[in-house]
């Protein structure tokens, strides 16, 4: 089964990609922040990651960066696929992602999350 990093600070967004990542077939593993991430990523190896742009401290963005350089000293796979989600459904945000080495870029629904 593969294994899925979500990487995501808000609760409700977290679980409804979570269970519907586990309805798909996929075994997520979720992370609230950036950093959060990079303790798991060193611990365990999943096949992709899914990151919201708007994280605490640390951002998806920079996140993103981090696992793309890919530095000796750490121990995950710099090309694992990630797809970057986020609020901002505007294009700047897109092409911001693509550049920081993401590999696709979903706009997350507004209405999706909340009533």
């Amino acid at each position: 089964m593969p294994s899925v990093l979500v990487v995501e600070d808000d609760a409700p967004t977290r679980v409804f990609l979570s269970q519907n990542l586990v309805a798909d077939r996929f075994a997520p593993v979720s992370a609230t922040s950036a950093e959060e991430a990079i303790e798991m990523l060193a611990r365990s190896r999943p096949d992709v990651a899914v990151v919201d742009v708007g994280l605490p401290g640390l951002s998806g963005l920079d996140l993103v960066s981090r696992i793309r350089d890919g530095g000796a000293h750490d121990p995950w796979d710099p090309g694992m696929p990630i797809l970057l989600i986020s609020g901002d459904a505007g294009p700047h945000a897109a092409v911001r992602g693509i550049e920081r080495g993401a590999d696709d870029y979903v706009a997350k629904p507004s209405t999706l999350f909340r009533p």
